[in-house]
């Protein structure tokens, strides 16, 4: 499947013509529309996946300092956040990467893009939270690294 270049309806691969305006289209050209298509599809379907992480963000970020500040001793384990936490930075900014700047006329892509940059932006809050909260327990005993 592939937006028409002349009606942008979407029709189907291996259609020789526009079933909606009638444009001949070769094979080529088809093929090309086609990826085209599939990675735009693949970024939004990615984009609104990844949006569902905040709740993680969210969830450590009220976590850790429930952590930190309720346990006499943290353990290294504490650092697991940390890892996930770097993760999905460095996920949101490889999407932003490799899809950031598609050009499309596709109407969820600009709010895919959006998402991502909001989604990147809890994960590096987070993170900062985290970082924090670590300095302070390896100030403070709790944890000695």
């Amino acid at each position: 499947m592939f937006p028409c270049p002349a009606c942008h309806e979407i029709i189907a691969l291996g259609t020789r013509s526009c079933r909606y305006c009638g444009i001949p289209i070769d094979e080529g050209t088809a093929r090309k529309l086609n990826e085209q298509f599939k990675r735009v599809t693949d970024a939004i379907a990615s984009a609104n996946t990844f949006k569902f992480s905040i709740w993680g963000a969210v969830i450590l970020t009220v976590a850790s300092p429930l952590y930190v500040f309720t346990s006499p001793r943290i353990n290294m384990r504490f650092l697991l956040a940390e890892i996930g936490t770097v993760g999905a930075i460095i996920h949101a900014a490889t999407w932003l990467r490799k899809y950031g700047a598609l050009e499309t006329r596709d109407p969820d892509y600009p709010a895919a893009v959006r998402s991502m940059r909001r989604t990147l932006a809890v994960w590096i809050g987070a993170l900062v939270v985290q970082v924090a909260l670590l300095s302070y327990a390896v100030m403070t005993g709790a944890l000695r690294l």
